[in-house]
């Protein structure tokens, strides 16, 4: 399992429930996090990822491979949502996402976005 967590150093918090625990697969995540900035206050963050998935079809386990798109507060850090990484455009997209839902994202209330990424049981 894998865990990531934002905020002041050795204040770092993460509303857990809302999608920043995964089971990584090859590398779990990539060694750049891309901050989205509000003056010199972080927003959001963009995180490419690897997680662990079971294709129901294949039977067998996949990777895939995303791009986590992560709200920024002073309360903590929650998904916002996920990107396909394959997608023509998917760092774009991911920006857009952050940059228009973050500010009014709730986090452990609003329903984080997806992307094109495939489900558990998906193909």
């Amino acid at each position: 399992m894998v865990a990531v967590e934002f905020g002041p150093k050795g204040r770092e918090k993460a509303v857990v429930e809302d999608g920043l625990v995964w089971q990584g697969a090859d590398k779990a995540f990539s060694e750049k996090i891309e901050r989205r900035l509000s003056g010199p206050k972080p927003y959001a963050a963009i995180l490419r990822i690897w997680r662990q998935d079971f294709n129901e079809k294949a039977n067998l386990p996949q990777a895939i491979k995303e791009l986590l798109v992560i709200k920024i507060s002073a309360r903590g850090a929650c998904r916002i949502g996920s990107v396909d990484a394959r997608r023509a455009e998917a760092n774009t997209i991911a920006r857009d996402l952050a940059d228009v839902s973050a500010a009014s994202f709730r986090c452990g209330i609003d329903q984080p976005r997806t992307i094109g990424v495939p489900s558990a049981g998906g193909s």
